[in-house]
């Protein structure tokens, strides 16, 4: 089977400085990121926003980048003018960064991405999908998965049920991130259950190049990849190829890997 018309789209967790108030491109971060049963938690080592960037589209060519503003989804605090000079390089873009309101989803169609990600997560109900609607056909809703239920603000909602208002409201897409599954693999009776949806879905959370195959012969036309770190080794690791890539565990714990 011939996967080159699958899209394959990078998950990228964009961590705000501390030193500037994370109004700097130069000093933003990216780390790998897993759901502490809570909020989104990055870790592992984090690395400068530019060479992340630099090195993915070194691998993978003009890739596309689900970018993930963890203040703004865990705390509606986007930075966006850390955003806004981020972005200036490295697309094609697709951005979550918590949109709560009407005014949070103008502040973030101003970023021009190719796909404004409305996460369920900050959403108090599906009220903010329908407003997104008559806004722009850019926007596109994330469902954010606990349990299989969809996670908003104040609770939660029967997933079936929810795709198929977001249906009715006029969308015939969406991202479903499987946040159990978020840094760590693949949950594959999610995605065969879900492939019979009337929409087309776009999976993340746990989803390896490997698991591409798979998603393909379900039916899925494009995926989510988790974070996929790419380091230097260590001088003294000789035996190791440069610049290697690998996938970070999800940790048993909920510790701050910072």
């Amino acid at each position: 089977m011939d996967y080159e018309d699958f899209l394959l789209v990078h998950l990228v967790p964009f961590i705000s400085s501390p030193l500037d108030g994370g109004s700097s491109a130069d000093t933003g971060r990216v780390s790998a990121v897993f759901w502490n049963g809570e909020r989104l938690q990055t870790m592992g080592r984090a690395v400068r926003w530019a060479e992340h960037l630099s090195q993915l589209d070194d691998y993978h060519g003009r890739a596309t980048k689900l970018i993930l503003d963890i203040a703004g989804v865990n705390d509606s605090r986007a930075d966006f003018g850390g955003l806004k000079k981020a972005l200036r390089r490295g697309g094609p873009y697709w951005l979550e960064a918590g949109a709560e309101d009407e005014n949070d989803i103008f502040d973030i169609l101003t970023l021009d991405p190719s796909i404004a990600g409305l996460g369920s997560l900050r959403a108090d109900g599906l009220d903010l999908f329908e407003q997104a609607m008559e806004i722009s056909d850019t926007c596109i809703p994330i469902l954010y998965l606990q349990d299989r239920g969809v996670l908003f603000r104040s609770h939660i909602e029967d997933l079936r049920m929810v795709c198929d208002s977001i249906n009715d409201i006029g969308y015939d897409s969406c991202i479903i991130l499987d946040l159990d599954s978020l840094g760590g693999s693949i949950d594959k009776s999610l995605w065969n259950q879900l492939s019979s949806l009337d929409l087309d879905i776009v999976p993340a959370g746990g989803i390896d190049p490997e698991d591409i195959p798979f998603l393909a012969r379900s039916g899925y036309e494009a995926a989510v990849l988790d974070p996929r770190m790419i380091t230097k080794p260590r001088r003294e690791d000789s035996m190791r190829p440069l610049e290697t890539e690998h996938t970070l565990t999800k940790p048993r714990h909920t510790a701050n890997w910072a």
